[in-house]
């Protein structure tokens, strides 16, 4: 079947794993996506890792999911992958500080990664148990604020508080390195 460039008959061809819809799919929107990903992370790399991680769940999800506007979700889909990957390189910068280890540095030696994983995993168990808790499952389980607050029966905004004191702490101890 040749399908043609509806929203409707892109979700069709795509439930039915019609190859060509998926090409076409990329050729028209991976330049734009690099773009807006290479402009927010200032990485070509990690942009196209970013872009790359998008189209594989849309083809490994495409029977769960019904897109109503193609481009707005894969546009929205690479600011969020931009931001995990800003996130994660955070991380592990302060990790690697908390760690008493440069961010440049290369672990081949595998006690030094156990060493700088027990620093960071000791600052995060001095943090008290509510912040710890909104931490791990932010950072660790990739959990939502708003996941979170359902979860433990508490609002967003209270989420948003603790995890924002839990980073002050982290950043703090980090500083004291």
């Amino acid at each position: 079947m040749s399908c043609s460039t509806t929203i409707i008959e892109y979700n069709y061809c795509l439930k039915q794993s019609d190859e060509r819809t998926f090409t076409e799919i990329y050729n028209l929107y991976w330049k734009s996506m690099y773009a807006l990903a290479a402009k927010q992370l200032q990485c070509e790399d990690t942009a196209k890792d970013c872009v790359q991680e998008v189209f594989v769940a849309l083809w490994k999800r495409r029977d769960e999911q019904h897109i109503t506007n193609l481009e707005s979700y894969l546009l929205q889909s690479v600011r969020f992958q931009a931001c995990k990957a800003m996130r994660n390189k955070q991380m592990n910068r302060l990790r690697c500080r908390l760690a008493f280890v440069s961010p440049s540095h290369t672990f081949s030696d595998p006690a030094l990664l156990r060493d700088m994983h027990a620093g960071f995993y000791r600052a995060i168990s001095g943090l008290p148990e509510d912040q710890r808790r909104i931490f791990y499952m932010n950072r660790e389980e990739a959990a939502t604020y708003s996941r979170i607050a359902e979860l433990l029966g508490i609002s967003v905004k209270t989420v948003e508080k603790k995890m924002s004191l839990a980073l002050k702490a982290l950043r703090k101890q980090a500083e004291m390195v």
